[in-house]
């Protein structure tokens, strides 16, 4: 019973510890005036911009530090404590998630396939070359074939998206990319959404909040309210 009664008081040492050296660690590192930020490239290119450029208005002496990389690399680095938060699709981490917006998944084809619908059925993806994306698709993609029993003859490619579109122009195969990751690019190639509907989740995976410096929670909720 005495050890039950000193048992909270013991953790809450311990806990203010391990804060109290993670705030040493910044201190020493300078992290504290940097915002670290991981995310897949199409978000780097059209969401995190105009967050930034609001942030820093607000908060003029700190700065933004952003790396781009694929899925795995990304939470790999959140786990790592190389960066504070990631901005990608939702995976199966131990991290705490905050949901930003659904991205629709499209179907993107050659331009002279038109078979006169306004959806592209993902069964018919069977049996095609299919030209996998490599940076953040992959597992979003598998998701959606895996759902429907669909077995497409998969290419893994090691290029970007504006690759991957080039060889689709180019009838090397068909792929599956985003709307966001299309934005801009899709006048060389059809793009027709999926059907069934398909979309992949995208947010901040980080850290629970209250291990967070108090900086980092102000940029996860204005990107919220911005995007």
């Amino acid at each position: 019973p005495a050890g039950e009664r000193i048992y909270p008081l013991v953790r809450q040492v311990l806990s203010a510890s391990q804060a109290l050296d993670r705030e040493i660690a910044l201190i020493n590192s300078h992290k504290e005036d940097t915002i670290r930020v991981a995310a897949y490239s199409s978000i780097a290119m059209h969401w995190l911009p105009e967050v930034i450029q609001q942030f820093r208005r607000n908060q003029p002496g700190i700065g933004v530090d952003i790396q781009m990389g694929s899925v795995d690399e990304v939470y790999r680095w959140v786990l790592e404590d190389r960066v504070d938060m990631c901005f990608a699709s939702r995976q199966d981490a131990p991290l705490e998630w905050t949901f930003l917006r659904d991205d629709e998944l499209l179907a993107i084809l050659p331009p002279e396939y038109d078979s006169g619908e306004t959806a592209f059925p993902v069964e018919a993806f069977n049996g095609q070359e299919f030209l996998m994306p490599s940076m953040g698709f992959d597992k979003d993609i598998l998701r959606v074939l895996n759902e429907h029993g669909v077995t497409p003859l998969i290419r893994t490619t090691q290029v970007s998206d504006s690759a991957v579109i080039s060889m689709v122009e180019h009838g090397l195969g068909v792929s599956v990319l985003s709307r966001l990751v299309l934005r801009g690019r899709q006048n060389s190639v059809r793009a027709l959404p999926l059907e069934p509907r398909a979309v992949r989740e995208l947010g901040i995976a980080a850290r629970p909040q209250k291990e967070l410096r108090p900086i980092a929670r102000q940029f996860i909720r204005q990107a919220c309210e911005m995007i």
